[in-house]
């Protein structure tokens, strides 16, 4: 089991405590943040559309992310499909085709 996969069984199993809940939230708000920023330093740099929300893209980036580890817990489902799915990602993003 790899780390991610633990902590998609701690998202799972947070709903019943609410003091790993608080922390999970935390940490995801962490990771939404720093990824937003990310964005905006990427923005900043002409690397990425300045009309994109880095807000909204950081968690659209975060989903993807929960996305493969969801696909590989049920055995491939998104499949070869992953990869066209984060070509668009790109593409939306910067305007360039991978």
């Amino acid at each position: 089991m790899i780390v991610v996969d633990l902590w998609i069984q701690a998202l799972t199993e947070a709903a019943d405590d609410p003091e790993i809940r608080r922390g999970l939230r935390e940490q995801v708000r962490e990771v939404h943040d720093f990824v937003a920023g990310v964005i905006r330093r990427a923005q900043e740099a002409g690397g990425i559309f300045p009309e994109r929300d880095p807000d909204a893209e950081a968690w659209i980036f975060i989903s993807l992310g929960l996305l493969t580890t969801i696909d590989r817990r049920l055995g491939n489902l998104v499949g070869d499909e992953f990869d066209d799915i984060v070509a668009s990602r790109r593409n939306w993003m910067t305007g360039k085709s991978a």
